[in-house]
């Protein structure tokens, strides 16, 4: 009976946990205090976005329920990545991202402060870490098969953000951390960038029920909005592989990866291999599998490291002429 409770006991702190309604509790009394500096740790962080995030949710499924358009399959798969990720998240967190942060500071090459001037500075910087990341996420294999988790919904709502294979998190904050220390950033505005980046990120995931258009006027000449994330999530020809910054869309425009939605192609979401999006096994390892069925199936080594690092949709030039031949003959 005592395992029964401890059960209950862990299901009901796991529940509390996801719709925020510690955090909502703590964020009061941080507020109410006369020491702000709580916005500068993990702890407020963690209280304001924890809370934030899930109304967020709720209050996304509610005006989809009131128009008549609610469908709990398009929220099921994401939420119990959500739970999946938070059970691995008891052992690896978010800590051991800032650790290795920590770790690099002294090795940067630019010495930076807590002002107006470098915050923006720093915002750029995480901004390029994050760009480069994604970038990595859709263009190596390797990094496909992690990411790829978070493209495989097909339908566009904010429970999509919580959607990532859980090893992803790690090799990103590496990045993005690693790049963000050797460039100076102060740990009080690399949190306060953080904060923003993980908001504005949950944002663009909007669904069309609550925000039909996306676009958000004259602001989305500026910074990324919904709209530009929804061309980012399809899997259409003309959208496949664009607008990988989560903010300003300054390093698409730079790099050439930048995409408007264009009128008359809706956004198809989900990715172009066939998956069952209601599968917990093909959503989290089904591109692993993809992968690990073409290196099996090649030969040479150079091929079988190629498929790693190559784009997905890569193949050697034999099996390419082979899949000419076969298409040839049907």
């Amino acid at each position: 009976m005592k395992y029964i409770l401890d059960l209950i006991e862990v299901l009901q702190n796991e529940v509390a946990s996801f719709t925020g309604v510690p955090n909502f509790f703590n964020l009061q009394q941080l507020v109410q205090s006369d020491d702000l500096s709580w916005l500068l740790t993990i702890g407020g962080f963690g209280a304001l976005v924890g809370f934030l995030i899930p109304m967020m949710v709720f209050l996304e499924m509610g005006i989809s329920a009131l128009k008549g358009s609610f469908c709990w399959k398009n929220f099921r798969m994401q939420v119990l990545v959500y739970f999946t990720n938070r059970v691995m998240g008891k052992v690896i967190t978010l800590q051991l991202g800032f650790t290795f942060f920590a770790f690099l500071q002294p090795y940067s090459i630019i010495d930076t402060s807590m002002t107006w001037y470098w915050f923006i500075y720093g915002y750029m910087v995480y901004d390029f870490s994050h760009f480069l990341h994604h970038y990595m996420g859709h263009r190596v294999r390797l990094f496909w098969c992690l990411h790829a988790t978070h493209h495989v919904p097909p339908h566009m709502n904010l429970s999509v953000s919580w959607s990532h294979f859980y090893i992803e998190n790690l090799y990103a904050d590496i990045i993005r951390l690693g790049i963000c220390s050797l460039m100076g950033m102060e740990l009080q505005v690399m949190i306060m960038v953080y904060i923003i980046d993980s908001l504005w990120g949950h944002f663009i995931h909007t669904s069309e029920e609550l925000l039909p258009d996306g676009r958000l006027g004259f602001v989305g000449k500026y910074l990324l909005t919904p709209s530009h994330h929804r061309v980012h999530h399809s899997c259409n020809p003309e959208y496949i592989d664009k607008n990988y910054c989560n903010l300003i869309p300054i390093y698409d425009r730079l790099f050439g990866t930048y995409q408007a939605e264009i009128e008359g192609v809706p956004p198809k979401y989900g990715i172009t291999r066939d998956v069952n999006p209601q599968s917990l096994f093909d959503v989290y390892f089904g591109e692993s599998v993809c992968l690990l069925n073409d290196i099996k199936n090649t030969t040479g080594a150079i091929n079988k490291i190629a498929y790693l690092i190559k784009p997905p949709g890569w193949h050697p030039a034999d099996v390419l002429e082979a899949q000419a031949a076969l298409e040839e003959k049907t």
